[in-house]
C-alpha cells in the first residue's frame, strides 16, 4: 500500500471520528440528516425543535391517552416558524385555531430534517473541521493515537469534554457551535 492511499485511508476513518467529536462537544448535530424527536405536552399550543438549523419539516404526530399509536396531524392544523430553511435557529412548531398539545410524556414526536448541507456548512466550521483532522492526523504518525489525556472543562460540572491539546483556535470556533440551554 502507497503512502498516499494509507494517507487517504487515515484521512477518511479520522473524518467521520472527528465529525462525531465535534458534534459531541457542541452537543447538537452539525451534518444534515432526519431526526425524529420526542417531547412531552404540556397543554401549551408551540413546542420548539431541539436541534437547527432546521431544513425540511416532515410531519408533527401526537399520542393522545386514548391512542397506543401516534396519529400524523394534518399540516392545516399547525404551522412552523419560521419557515424550514430561513434560519439557522430551530423553529417552533405551532398548533392553530386553538388546539393544545395534550399532556403526557413523550407524546408528541416531530420529524425533520437538521443539520449542515455539504455546501452549507460555515467556512469557520470547516476550518475547525480540518484543523481537527490535521492535528489527530499527526498524533496517529507519531503514533499517539489513543493517548489521552482528558480534562475538565473549565468551570464545568459535566462529563469529559476535550483533550486539553486540541488546537485553541479549533476550539474557540467550536464554542460559537456549541448548544447554549436544553
Amino acid at each position: 500500500m502507497s503512502t498516499d492511499s494509507t494517507d487517504e485511508s487515515m484521512v477518511t476513518l479520522l473524518s467521520f471520528s472527528v465529525t462525531t467529536e465535534i458534534e459531541k462537544y457542541c452537543s447538537r448535530i452539525l451534518v444534515s440528516r432526519e431526526i425524529s424527536e420526542f417531547h412531552s405536552g404540556y397543554a401549551s399550543n408551540s413546542i420548539s425543535s431541539k436541534e437547527y438549523p432546521v431544513t425540511d419539516f416532515s410531519s408533527l404526530q401526537i399520542k393522545d391517552n386514548s391512542n397506543i399509536d401516534y396519529q400524523t396531524i394534518s399540516p392545516e392544523l399547525y404551522g412552523t416558524t419560521p419557515s424550514p430553511g430561513e434560519s439557522s435557529d430551530s423553529i417552533e412548531v405551532e398548533l392553530i385555531n386553538g388546539y393544545l398539545f395534550p399532556r403526557g410524556k413523550n407524546n408528541i414526536r416531530l420529524t425533520y430534517t437538521a443539520g449542515y448541507l455539504p455546501d452549507d456548512i460555515p467556512q469557520d466550521l470547516k476550518m475547525a473541521f480540518c484543523e481537527i483532522l490535521s492535528w489527530m492526523l499527526k498524533r496517529l504518525k507519531a503514533r499517539q493515537i489513543g493517548v489521552n489525556t482528558l480534562v475538565r472543562a473549565k468551570n464545568q460540572t459535566g462529563p469529559l469534554l476535550y483533550d486539553p491539546n486540541i488546537p485553541e483556535h479549533a476550539r474557540q470556533i467550536l464554542d460559537s457551535y456549541r448548544r447554549k440551554g436544553f
